[in-house]
């Protein structure tokens, strides 16, 4: 495996936990519905959390299968790539984590397109507190596949 891949992903993997770091305060007790401006920080956390783990799915897609879609949907479509088997690997994430970060994908798409006084707590609080185990899955995959892929 080549080092630049894995430090670049190294680096990504760093960058998500120092999120969750500098923003534990406001990640950590979602009981209790927070002020409007509370959760606005909590979505932009959610978002920069996503916008990282598609980081990764780049880097890796990019240099294993040699190819990043760059369709309108391209940020379903590398979710979806990264899942599947081809001719060069088999799933690198499995359907599970997939089905998980499909969530994060779709808050994604929210964030970016909608004002903040739209945000339903409901929705953010399942997202925040599965983001630490769905992290923990999607990197501990993503982990396994490059310390068992030798091609490149």
């Amino acid at each position: 495996m080549s080092h630049k891949i894995i430090k670049d992903v190294g680096f990504q993997f760093e960058e998500i936990e120092l999120l969750f770091k500098i923003y534990k305060d406001i990640l950590t007790d979602s009981s209790k519905e927070p002020d409007i401006i509370t959760t606005t920080a909590i979505a932009g956390v959610i978002h920069s959390f996503y916008n990282g783990i598609e980081k990764i799915m780049q880097i890796i897609l990019k240099n294993v299968d040699n190819f990043i879609p760059e369709s309108e949907n391209w940020h379903k479509a590398i979710l979806i790539q990264i899942s599947e088997n081809n001719e060069n690997r088999k799933q690198i994430i499995s359907i599970n984590t997939k089905e998980k970060l499909m969530n994060y994908l779709a808050f994604r798409h929210f964030f970016r397109h909608s004002y903040s006084f739209y945000y339903d707590w409901n929705k953010i609080k399942i997202l925040v507190d599965d983001m630490k185990s769905v992290y923990k899955e999607f990197k501990n995959e993503i982990n396994s596949f490059l310390n068992n892929y030798d091609k490149i």
